[in-house]
């Protein structure tokens, strides 16, 4: 059996294990969360329960899905993903490969399975709409994902030596372009909104970059924004809670993990049961989102490279307009406005030969680092000696390729 032991802020799986001459010896592996430690816990002990060997239990794509949910969906998902995933696995995986023999998965079978999935057709989701006649490019894309991860873990355990879906091709997605609105379109959306609690929600939105479910569960202890902490400049709105809808299986499974309340139903037979629960981090502010229309991040990125004494002049503007009630049109002025241009000119030449030396430079250390640590199996610590010089980016780079293979 193994324990979980807290040390100087961190937690410490304690478990015993036979070195190469059969001797037995106590190891310590260090994680940086308790939900980290339990998992390691959890596979120690299934190992120990089977004698160390899980391979020859896990014949099957089929019985290895089952143990990857048991040991590490229900840790790591939350219920949302643990809705998605499942239903990947109900309708276009297990039903189609999930009686086929480890051995004989590879990253060819892989790829003829993907393309064997585009003329598949697709199934209706929980609500019983039907998106496309066969199953999309995006879904074959979250399959993808999905097995990666299962293989990803199937190698960490010794059940497979190598995952193959990550060499694997899944087919070409284009994405559609999303319409956003312009500050003119909501403007006016906003004059024609006759419905007051309507129109609250859209301005919230807008300010806040939030989402439907963010802006449910907010609550008054989040936001702050009252005239006085308007006009001090401390207004807040803080998100901590959000209001989703999530099958009553996934509550059960998963324990009701994150949850805070479960709103009554509507009706008995209903599958799915509307809840407010945590996200997944302790808290979030949101930050400016892959979606934020180009114009405004422009408009920061624009403003970031401005010298101190330029930005005061801009901050003096919008101080003036709000002590003495200066109208400003609701499409908000250009750096050009108020800056000089000349002022700007010879930071955007700058700033763009910067980007583009960081850029040729990142994505050189960024290959250099996947080359050490995959196919010449270098440690963090040996790359770091070898690259002195680009030690906080290698760091960067080695969590992103750990998260990237355990998605």
């Amino acid at each position: 059996m193994a324990s979980i032991q807290k040390k100087n802020n961190k937690y410490c799986v304690v478990y015993y294990c036979k070195d190469t001459d059969g001797k037995r010896k106590q190891k310590w592996e260090t994680y940086d969360t308790k939900n980290a430690a339990k998992i390691r816990k959890a596979e120690i002990e299934l190992k120990e329960k089977k004698g160390g060997i899980i391979v020859s239990n896990c014949k099957t794509l089929e019985d290895l899905i089952n143990e990857y949910v048991e040991l590490y969906g229900k840790d790591r998902w939350a219920l949302s993903t643990y809705d998605g995933n499942m239903s990947l696995l109900k309708n276009y995986i297990l039903p189609i490969i999930g009686k086929t023999p480890l051995t004989d998965i590879n990253t060819r079978f892989l790829e003829i399975y993907y393309k064997t999935l585009t003329k598949t057709p697709s199934v209706p989701d929980l609500n019983g709409n039907v998106r496309s006649e066969f199953v999309s490019t995006s879904v074959i894309r979250d399959v993808h994902k999905l097995l990666k991860s299962c293989f990803n873990q199937a190698v960490k355990w010794d059940i497979m030596e190598k995952n193959p879906a990550f060499k694997a091709t899944v087919p070409k997605h284009k994405s559609e372009k999303r319409v956003i609105w312009d500050a003119e379109t909501f403007a006016y959306a906003l004059d024609v909104c006759e419905n007051e609690c309507l129109k609250l929600c859209m301005n919230l939105a807008f300010a806040g970059s939030l989402r439907i479910g963010e802006l449910l569960g907010l609550t008054w202890d989040c936001v702050d924004i009252s005239e006085e902490a308007i006009k001090e400049n401390r207004a807040y709105l803080y998100v901590n809670k959000e209001v989703q809808r999530v099958s009553k299986k996934a509550l059960e499974e998963l324990d009701q993990k994150d949850v805070i309340v479960i709103f009554p139903e509507e009706r008995k037979t209903n599958k799915t049961v509307r809840i407010m629960k945590t996200p997944k981090t302790e808290s979030s502010v949101p930050p400016l989102k892959k979606d934020t229309p180009s114009d405004v991040v422009a408009f920061i990125w624009a403003y970031m490279k401005v010298p101190e004494n330029s930005r005061e002049k801009v901050k003096n503007l919008l101080k003036d307009a709000n002590e003495n009630g200066v109208k400003i049109s609701h499409q908000a002025p250009t750096l050009y406005d108020v800056v000089p241009k000349e002022e700007i000119a010879e930071f955007e030449e700058l700033m763009r030969k910067t980007i583009a030396d960081i850029v040729s430079e990142a994505s050189s250390i960024a290959c250099w680092v996947y080359v050490q640590k995959y196919v010449k199996q270098k440690t963090l610590d040996e790359m770091l000696q070898e690259l002195p010089g680009a030690g906080q980016f290698i760091i960067v780079m080695d969590t992103w390729f750990e998260r990237l293979m355990a998605e």
